[in-house]
């Protein structure tokens, strides 16, 4: 059984998630920011809220280390939790990522953040073109299936967001104990239908 944030970022390291998709977690910086997030919202009092996504874009996520990230977010740390957190950072380059933007619009003002995650851990891609994204496969999603249980008996959840359907179908087998609500995933227009499914979540489940 996983004991702390750090035993757990080992785990991922040590995966091999396959040939059309990376692991961030082999770069011992993208570790080290992970692993300082989860440090840093542990410590913050309150209800843990469990946000779950489809899987780390390679805008976003995959240069961080953070779920529902950026560099460019987190260089501009739009938020006081951010701000506290940038320090402990290693971050290289500046590119922006949508959903983690829409995701800390929703957060500005709110001190309520909630423990990003994914589906899948790690950056599918399409066969040969690693600067693109690809929905998760089953034999991914298992896997993040697995993974995500971990984090769950770890953080210990109070409530989750799902994000889009991947989350969904995900977190319904793992959470049938949870107050679990899915909103929609801000991409492909869907943006302002997100802000208000968060509005919603946070009102009913917090």
């Amino acid at each position: 059984m996983l004991t702390g944030n750090q035993q757990f970022v080992d785990l991922l390291a040590g995966l091999a998630p396959g040939t059309a998709a990376v692991n961030p977690y082999r770069d011992p910086g993208l570790c080290n920011n992970l692993n300082a997030y989860m440090a840093l919202l542990s410590e913050r009092p309150g209800p843990r809220i469990l946000l779950v996504g489809e899987a780390l874009g390679y805008r976003g996520g995959s240069q961080t280390g953070i779920p529902f990230s950026s560099t460019r977010l987190l260089r501009s740390a739009p938020h006081q939790f951010l701000k506290a957190l940038k320090p402990r950072l290693q971050l290289s380059g500046n590119d922006a990522e949508a959903t983690a933007a829409a995701l800390w619009q929703f957060l500005k003002g709110r001190r309520r953040i909630p423990l990003c995650w994914n589906a899948y851990p790690f950056h599918p891609h399409r066969p040969g073109e690693p600067n693109s994204n690809r929905g998760p496969n089953a034999r991914e999603l298992g896997l993040g299936l697995e993974i995500l249980g971990q984090l769950m008996t770890l953080y210990r959840p109070e409530a989750i967001i799902a994000v889009g359907n991947a989350a969904g179908r995900a977190t319904g087998k793992m959470a049938a104990r949870l107050p679990t609500l899915q909103v929609r995933h801000p991409s492909y227009g869907g943006r302002r239908e997100f802000l208000d499914g968060m509005a919603v979540a946070y009102r009913r489940q917090l």
